[in-house]
């Protein structure tokens, strides 16, 4: 199977982060998404400054990684923390009109390719 390697860049200090798997980019955003919403989260914190790359592939039955170029800008975590407000308020929204309130997010976030 191959897994899919991002990283977070922290543009602020001019570093990659270290590199974690993923199986799909949802799940990657899925990961990176409760670091954003983390109140205490330097993520959250300072979302403009960090960004979502996606730098290759690790093949586990050949153990072989597969990079085929620069790392390759996803989103930033500015525009995900965004989405995932977005995804709370309806949510929120939802719950009120049916009495109860949301305990949890569990949407991926839809994200744009465009930095800017």
């Amino acid at each position: 199977m191959r897994h899919q390697i991002y990283c977070i860049r922290d543009n602020k200090a001019s570093v990659y982060n270290l590199p974690w798997f993923a199986s799909s980019l949802p799940v990657a955003l899925r990961n990176i998404g409760r670091a954003v919403y983390d109140e205490e989260s330097q993520l959250s914190i300072f979302p403009q400054d960090f960004d979502l790359f996606k730098l290759g592939e690790y093949d586990d039955q050949q153990g072989k990684f597969v990079i085929e170029g620069p790392p390759e800008y996803v989103t930033s975590l500015q525009n995900v923390k965004m989405e995932l407000e977005e995804i709370r308020r309806k949510i929120d929204k939802k719950g009120e009109k049916n009495g109860s309130k949301s305990q949890d997010f569990g949407a991926v976030p839809e994200i744009e390719k465009n930095k800017g």
